[in-house]
């Protein structure tokens, strides 16, 4: 049998094209402070797109840098100062808003703020995708060695944009793991040069998968544009 649109991903995936998931748990929940972080490649390309379904009172942290630099403890001690002096409460939400190294960051200094606070990921890159949606894992390094200190934690909830447009650069991807699977477009480099690890994963598609994706964007206009950071990892 072909499985189409959300049938593909586990509960807390979301094929959320205009952030009707987001907006659904936000009602529900009605967080008292909600904090969006992104790195200064997605506070310009991709912030824009979600700002406008977000409540009075959210408030924004950008990050200085983008990155595997970002995942180190001095990045995610300054987010556990902003959020303390942002006034964020175990009943607040933080919302990550980037490729994989700024979910990592994201997802792990919500779990461990005042032993953990609501959470939601917004991956704009496909190894984002892959990697925040996999696991529930949260990390940063420690001495350049990746992922030394981290956790796992699966968020309230991970939004996911998917953009078929022949106009960028782009390459559908797909990884799937044991019981997940998370499908996505990933910019390729400016000289036209797609990461090799991209190009491993457009090897995993099948026909299920493509089918299913394309009757799900043919049927909710799913596939809109939030935007690709150009990271890579």
């Amino acid at each position: 049998a072909i499985m189409s649109g959300q049938d593909l991903f586990p509960e807390h995936i979301h094929l959320d094209a205009r952030f009707e998931a987001l907006r659904t748990w936000l009602d529900e929940h009605r967080p008292p402070s909600i904090v969006v972080i992104t790195d200064r490649n997605t506070e310009k390309l991709c912030l824009p797109l979600l700002a406008p379904h977000l409540p009075p009172g959210t408030q924004f942290l950008a990050l200085s840098s983008h990155g595997e630099a970002i995942k180190t403890l001095p990045f995610a001690h300054g987010i556990w100062d902003s959020l303390e002096g942002m006034g964020m409460d175990r009943h607040g939400l933080v919302i990550g808003l980037g490729g994989g190294t700024v979910t990592d960051l994201v997802a792990f200094t919500a779990d461990t703020y005042m032993r953990g606070v609501h959470c939601w990921l917004i991956p704009t890159t496909v190894l984002g995708m892959v990697d925040a949606s996999v696991g529930g894992k949260t990390g940063i390094n420690l001495n350049h060695l990746k992922n030394r200190i981290g956790t796992f934690h699966t968020p309230d909830g991970i939004s996911i944009r998917l953009v078929p447009n022949p106009d960028i650069a782009a390459a559908l991807a797909a990884d799937k793991r044991p019981g997940q699977v998370c499908i996505g477009f990933a910019l390729e480099t400016d000289n036209g040069r797609q990461n090799a690890r991209d190009k491993r994963r457009r090897k995993n598609l099948d026909a299920i998968v493509l089918n299913g994706i394309d009757s799900f964007g043919a049927e909710s206009g799913a596939f809109t544009l939030i935007a690709a950071d150009g990271e890579t990892d």
